[in-house]
């Protein structure tokens, strides 16, 4: 439990429900795998709260609800993003939904929802009683933390898939990597997007998740891509990396499909690259349906 600078509310007058997340039309426990997800699919988490008025006023020696709000944030480790909904202290007792919407190409793997109840608003000057005066003031002492784990059938690369032409890119492209992370440890699946175009002929079948020669090729171009962008970004690559980072995301890929650590298959793109991309195309089962997704 943490202690505050002022007072807080008795642990019973506050209430949060236990959250669900709510997805294409199914609702997941905390804990439960989402496996209906996809980097594709947004989702929403809701989370309850329920107050005792006159047990929260009495406890944080608040002279009104007003200005006090319930939050509900929902972080993502590996993105390094969070999503805060607000929604002001219901007063009837009844119970009120808080929900955070979160939309496509957002989060990955796992995210953690926390409930907290803050003063949205000044309430004036420091005052003898302990009285929470200052904007932000926490008014709970302790909160647990609720996690999902995002499970889905999402490839190894968040993908969007859109018309190419409509929003101005080559129409005649079967598809393009965005990758340019600036840190070797900046989060990896905020750093990699793999773009589709819906217009080309192959785009289902890039899209299907099945076996493929056209997948075998995408999936060989876009480890060749990021490796040689990884070689051409950074002069020191370290030897450990932090979790769900570039760098680690990057190592994996190397040692899976080049037999490497990160650091020397960026050595080897340096002294032979024809030879090191040849040796690439064997291991991803290039032209290969055995290519793995």
């Amino acid at each position: 439990m943490r202690a505050m600078p002022h007072r807080v509310a008795d642990p019973g007058a506050i209430i949060f429900g236990e959250p669900v997340l709510a997805v294409a039309g199914q609702t997941y426990a905390h804990g439960e795998p989402v496996e209906s997800w996809d980097y594709a699919t947004p989702f929403t988490v809701i989370m309850s709260v329920t107050v005792d008025r006159e047990r929260f006023l009495e406890s944080t020696g608040l002279s009104t609800l007003d200005g006090v709000v319930a939050c509900v944030a929902v972080d993502c480790k590996v993105s390094g993003t969070r999503y805060v909904e607000r929604l002001p202290l219901p007063a009837s007792g009844a119970p009120a939904d808080i929900r955070v919407h979160i939309g496509p190409h957002q989060v990955a793997q796992a995210v953690e929802v926390t409930p907290s109840v803050v003063l949205d608003s000044a309430e004036g000057l420091e005052n003898p009683e302990m009285v929470a005066f200052r904007r932000g003031s926490r008014l709970i002492s302790s909160t647990r933390s609720y996690r999902f784990p995002l499970e889905g059938s999402a490839t190894l690369f968040p993908t969007e898939a859109f018309s190419f032409a409509a929003a101005g890119f080559p129409s005649g492209a079967a598809w393009k990597l965005n990758f340019d992370p600036d840190e070797i440890d900046d989060p990896y699946l905020g750093a990699v997007r793999l773009l589709i175009n819906t217009d080309h002929p192959i785009s289902g079948e890039l899209l299907s998740g099945e076996p493929t020669l056209a997948r075998s090729v995408l999936f060989h171009e876009v480890i060749a891509q990021m490796l040689l962008t990884v070689a051409g970004s950074f002069r020191t690559i370290p030897t450990e990396f932090e979790e769900d980072s570039v760098g680690a995301a990057m190592n994996h890929l190397a040692e899976t499909y080049l037999g490497l650590s990160l650091a020397q298959a960026v050595d080897a793109l340096g002294n032979d690259r024809a030879e090191t991309l040849c040796r690439l195309q064997d291991r991803t089962a290039f032209m290969n349906v055995r290519a793995t997704s």
